[in-house]
């Protein structure tokens, strides 16, 4: 399969997942690298950066948001669970 079109399959699946739910950069990651070679999913990751449709601080401040509106809970916990899903600082 060329690069090129692996690449358009790539791209439409990631904007696929991003249009289900939100996605921090290390989840997205993984769920490309499921389907896809490493060089084409960081290719999409970088476009998707780019676009600005792929945000960690953004994805972080809604998780936070979520989280206080449906199981509220304190600051290291939240941090503790970004940490897990990849989101640092």
């Amino acid at each position: 399969m060329s690069a090129v079109r692996t690449q358009r399959q790539a791209l439409p699946y990631a904007l696929y997942l991003l249009g289900r739910r939100s996605y921090s950069t290390a989840d997205l990651r993984s769920s490309l690298l499921k389907r896809y070679e490493p060089e084409e999913t960081e290719t999409v990751i970088a476009r998707l950066k780019e676009l600005r449709l792929l945000n960690d601080a953004l994805y972080a401040d809604q998780y936070v948001q979520a989280r206080q509106r449906m199981r509220p809970m304190g600051k290291q916990r939240l941090r503790l669970e970004l940490a897990q899903k990849g989101v640092t600082g």
